[in-house]
């Protein structure tokens, strides 16, 4: 990705303060639910969009996730329990779903705007159209790690350990051998 294609993920300290320094731009306003925002984001496009602005009214649990679409015409962004697919030429929102948990990180995302998302609580797999493909639902996701192209382990909060491919979403708990020495006469 070049310089030209980066987009800012800025953090505003109040509502107002966001929304007067954006007065003269078109605006694109991502939110759960206003009364619940306590954080406030703008996405700073790359020149070519410069006219526009995407702004998200958050609960502030982390920073937006967001990531290009080819051909860079659209977008996708994740932040608390939400996954938006925004089409910047015409302004508007192809999809927004919301997931059972706040969402970690894009495991995988392709050129169509399929994406497969870790959150709090588990996976899911959003077809282009926003369409739930499939999903893993877990405890409380502690920790996780890839293991090769398909697969990702994650461990549970409740000491499980799951592996799920990515490509199908089948999950199988991970049994953890106990290699203590077994005592004997």
């Amino acid at each position: 990705m070049t310089k030209a294609d980066q987009i800012v993920v800025k953090e505003w300290s109040s509502r107002s303060e966001m929304l007067d320094r954006l007065r003269d731009k078109r605006v694109v306003v991502l939110k759960p639910s206003p009364e619940e925002a306590n954080t406030f984001y703008n996405l700073e496009l790359p020149p070519h969009y410069d006219d526009c602005r995407i702004i998200i009214f958050s609960t502030g649990h982390r920073a937006p996730l967001v990531t290009w679409l080819e051909p860079r015409s659209k977008l996708i962004v994740a932040f608390d329990s939400s996954v938006t697919k925004l089409d910047l030429a015409s302004e508007k929102v192809e999809y927004s779903k919301e997931l059972n948990g706040i969402v970690y990180e894009f495991l995988e995302v392709d050129s169509t705007g399929e994406c497969i998302v870790l959150h709090q609580l588990g996976i899911d797999s959003i077809s282009p159209d926003g369409d739930i493909k499939w999903s893993v639902h877990t405890g409380l996701v502690e920790d996780f790690a890839r293991d090769g192209v398909d697969l990702i382990r994650l461990k549970i909060m409740d000491d499980r350990s799951l592996e799920v491919n990515l490509k199908t979403g089948i999950a199988v708990t991970v049994h953890q051998i106990d290699a203590r020495p077994v005592l004997g006469p």
